[in-house]
């Protein structure tokens, strides 16, 4: 995998792709995340507290899988909540890779783009 900017990558096909999410600061309130990919939902293969979610690159080179991850912030969250994800795959380039979305960010469902390179 290739960082070409926080939310786009170059991967190779058949790589697996690792994405962890680490609730910090959130204080009493339950993380919330959700993940999906290319439409379809991802399962947690974590726990609530520490999600993490895995797909193996199987689209054609040129193409691009999408990844949508939401989180969700309670009211009675601190407001230096965050969620921090961490991305990794197979011989990482660039990295390390990932972005933090924070109490505060107007987009909490950011779109992360796995483009298959050949």
């Amino acid at each position: 995998m290739e960082k070409v900017h926080d939310f786009r990558y170059r991967v190779a096909s058949g790589e697996e792709i690792t994405i962890r999410v680490t609730p910090t600061n959130l204080g009493d309130s339950l993380p919330s995340v959700e993940a999906e990919r290319d439409g379809a939902k991802m399962d947690n293969q974590g726990t609530d507290s520490a999600p993490v979610y895995k797909f193996t690159v199987d689209k054609p080179v040129n193409e691009t899988h999408l990844v949508i991850v939401e989180v969700s912030f309670q009211d009675d969250s601190n407001d230096s909540a965050v969620y921090k994800l961490a991305i990794s795959g197979q011989n990482d380039v660039g990295c390390p890779c990932g972005f933090e979305i924070a109490k505060g960010d107007q987009d909490l469902s950011p779109d992360i783009n796995f483009r298959v390179s050949g």
